[in-house]
């Protein structure tokens, strides 16, 4: 208090022009340093609450070495202030892009989502629903109760556990994964999701046991997955089995069965000479596709020159709308195979009937060893 006094005074008598003694004087030069030196204290202090009050606007909760939003808590702008007008999104902006409703044993539901807008949206105005097996919607559960933004082409993953996602899945995208823990409870085989913006519908599925592939006796762990973007969800076909051949499921990435519209019926061989020799340069063959559509099914084999069949790279497979299979070289017998000359047979065929069946040669040309 008398350092303050001392500096109002000293204050005040140079704006008057009073000439003070020596030693009043350097009184009141200390205790305008002093006052300073506070300022400073009380500006870092405030920088280290702001920074820390900023750290906490993002609580996460780990599992393992991946941190996972969760809901309830603010999360901070990537780019649209808290305080903008929230865009309205319209029928079509948000879409329901994957739902997994019959997970494996020990796994878990999820639904992933999709901004196919061109605008930031908001995911604390949006509610998701499950609807039973006759067609009733039950109780609309809020996506988040606090900020949370997902931007055009971003995809989000609602589940209640997704240290287990990613688990079960880990070619999925952790930083995509919500937790919700309200999240609605699905049935299995027949039920649908309805996305919501206030009283809006932006999105709905129902989903029955025919959409997955034929081929498939289980569906357990095998998720449904949109095809096209542009079309609506209850599309005939618009959602298929995720491909075996990728695990079962693309939570939060582009879907195995996705469709643009630029796929043909394609396979091909990255080389025609390969030499699996560990030197890493063409060590692997790589047969690589593209699919008009999702649901196909696949026979792969190697045979030598002679006929023989040497190795079955896929029996009866489930196969993503594009994609690449390798071969290391090896036999069914995991024996490194001599050089020569195979040949690949590639047999597809489709639920609608199609089939057909592609052949290609190719050279082995150093022997493998481990």
């Amino acid at each position: 208090m008398k350092s303050s006094t001392f500096l109002l005074v000293g204050l005040t008598t140079l704006a008057l022009g009073v000439r003070l003694p020596s030693r009043e004087k350097q009184l009141v030069v200390d205790a305008q340093k002093r006052s300073e030196v506070a300022s400073v204290n009380l500006l870092c202090t405030s920088a280290r609450a702001a920074t820390q009050l900023r750290s906490t606007e993002m609580l996460v909760a780990s599992a393992g070495k991946t941190i996972y939003p969760i809901i309830g808590y603010p999360q901070p702008p990537r780019s649209l202030p808290e305080s903008s007008s929230p865009y309205l999104p319209k029928p079509g902006d948000l879409l329901i892009n994957e739902i997994l409703s019959n997970p494996a044993v020990g796994g878990v539901e999820f639904v992933e989502i999709y901004n196919h807008s061109q605008q930031t949206i908001d995911l604390r105005n949006i509610y998701i629903a499950a609807v039973n097996a006759s067609g009733r919607t039950g109780t609309r559960r809020r996506v988040s109760e606090t900020y949370l933004l997902i931007h055009p082409g971003e995809y989000r993953v609602l589940t209640t556990q997704p240290a287990v996602l990613e688990h079960q899945y880990p070619d999925g995208r952790p930083q995509t994964f919500i937790r919700m823990s309200d999240l609605p409870n699905f049935n299995n085989e027949t039920g649908g999701v309805v996305l919501y913006d206030g009283q809006i519908m932006l999105d709905s599925l129902f989903y029955t046991p025919d959409m997955h592939s034929p081929f498939l006796t289980d569906h357990r762990g095998i998720s449904l997955e949109r095809q096209w973007l542009s079309s609506p969800a209850l599309t005939p076909g618009n959602f298929r089995s995720a491909a075996v051949a990728i695990g079962g499921a693309t939570p939060g990435y582009r879907n195995s069965q996705y469709i643009d519209g630029s796929e043909h019926l394609r396979f091909s061989l990255a080389s025609k000479v390969f030499s699996p020799d560990g030197d890493g340069v063409d060590d692997w063959l790589e047969i690589r596709y593209e699919l008009p559509e999702g649901g196909y099914m696949a026979n792969i084999a190697i045979f030598n020159d002679g006929g023989l069949l040497v190795k079955r790279l896929f029996r009866n497979q489930h196969l993503a709308s594009r994609g690449t299979v390798e071969w290391d070289g090896k036999s069914d017998q995991n024996r490194p195979l001599p050089i020569g000359i195979y040949i690949v047979v590639i047999e597809i065929y489709h639920e609608s009937g199609f089939r057909k069946t592609f052949r290609e040669a190719f050279a082995l040309a150093v022997r493998s060893y481990d």
